[in-house]
């Protein structure tokens, strides 16, 4: 018998390690986009990213380039990342996940905000994983 774990270490790691998707961590506050973002949305070593948040619904969260951005930074590994504490302790904390760290998928459809297409990350999915587990089930 070979098997194979989920729990919630390991199911968000691999539900998204080959689609897009961005990991926050907010112990050093990287904000890393996988290669799989990057060939997606075609970022480039320098380009400047803004975040946005929805304070209408604190959820949500999109992100798209901005003079005044977060500069991005090829790592090795070939992964895209910038480093604010504030920013990834604020998104953890909207999505109610107490870990330190989470990677969200990056929709493959775009909001229309602001005369901008904004890339929208996929914060429900995330946000209803670790909620979940905090919700006993009904009995019959």
């Amino acid at each position: 018998m070979r098997l194979k774990e989920y729990n919630k270490a390991t199911a968000l790691q691999r539900a998204v390690a080959s689609e897009a998707s961005v990991t926050i961590n907010r112990k050093t506050g990287l904000v890393s986009f996988n290669q799989a973002s990057i060939k997606q949305i075609g970022l480039r070593d320098g380009q400047l990213i803004s975040f946005y948040q929805d304070e209408e619904n604190p959820i949500k969260w999109y992100f798209f380039y901005s003079e005044n951005g977060f500069r991005l930074r090829l790592a090795s590994g070939g992964n895209m990342r910038f480093g604010c504490k504030h920013l990834a302790g604020d998104i953890l904390k909207s999505l109610e996940v107490s870990d330190n760290k989470v990677t969200i998928p990056i929709a493959n459809k775009r909001a229309k905000e602001y005369q901008e297409e904004m890339y929208i990350l996929d914060t429900f999915k995330v946000n209803q994983k670790f909620k979940s587990e905090n919700v006993k089930p009904k009995r019959f």
